[in-house]
């Protein structure tokens, strides 16, 4: 964020003369500050399963080297098409449930 400061300072500066509101860039962590309160909620996220997966590593190593073991052959078996066919159905249920105009509400609300 320190390289990027003066360039997102001059930007919100630009938007700000010319009237336009802030938007999102397909980069939501380039309009974020690093003590932001979402990515503060990410590090804590971080910093909690780090600990406890220490904790439990330390309890029981052979449970939680199984459980590690399990997890990265099931990331390995996922499917491309799978994920994007749940993907597109997530997207589709509120639009099948509310219709097109409330369901796009809802969907973006969801979001």
């Amino acid at each position: 964020m320190m390289l990027e400061g003066d360039e997102m300072g001059d930007r919100r500066t630009a938007l700000d003369r010319l009237g336009l509101s802030h938007r999102f860039d397909h980069d939501l962590f380039l309009w974020l500050g690093p003590t932001h309160g979402i990515l503060l909620a990410v590090y804590g996220c971080y910093v909690i399963s780090l600990l406890s997966a220490s904790v439990l590593w330390r309890l029981d190593r052979d449970v939680v080297d199984r459980l590690v073991a399990g997890v990265v052959v099931d990331v390995r078996r996922l499917n491309a098409a799978a994920c994007l066919r749940l993907l597109v159905a997530h997207f589709l249920l509120p639009l099948e449930k509310f219709g097109l105009v409330c369901g796009l509400v809802v969907d973006c609300v969801r979001r």
